[in-house]
């Protein structure tokens, strides 16, 4: 499962669980049985480094409001026999906790120019439209206790 698959099957848990709002608009997915399904699309969670990347910050004494594993990556660069690096790379994948934050959480830094309230929605893998194509994780997926 592709960290946009957890995070967004992990949101509408939440929002589900009351502690994300609806964006209003309906998602028909597709189930691992071939059928379809509509969901509504939960308000964006993000975090904190992708925060900071899009020009915020966590505001003063927030706390997460989800802390869930995805997939994260290193690249190791491969030595030949003689000890030397080489061209080539390795990279190794792990699941990593981390922290997710709503936009309500977040405020623009001083550099930022607001465009807004609040940060608009990006078309990343981590939001739709790449979500209708995923499937349900099974419940036994192993993911965890999730919720704070």
């Amino acid at each position: 499962m592709t960290n946009a698959m957890i995070i967004f099957w992990q949101s509408v848990e939440l929002m589900n669980a009351g502690l994300l709002e609806p964006t209003g608009r309906i998602l028909t997915v597709q189930l691992p049985d071939g059928s379809t399904d509509q969901v509504q699309e939960p308000e964006p969670i993000h975090t904190f480094a992708c925060w900071k990347g899009m020009g915020y910050s966590v505001k003063k004494g927030e706390k997460a409001i989800a802390r869930f594993p995805i997939w994260k990556g290193s690249e190791k660069v491969l030595k030949d026999d003689d000890g030397n690096d080489t061209d080539e790379k390795e990279l190794k994948m792990f699941r990593k906790e981390a922290c997710f934050f709503k936009a309500s959480q977040v405020e623009p830094t001083a550099d930022r120019k607001p465009s807004g309230d609040r940060p608009r929605r990006r078309r990343t893998p981590i939001n739709p439209p790449m979500v209708p194509d995923l499937p349900v994780p099974a419940p036994d997926a192993g993911y965890g206790s999730w919720l704070n």
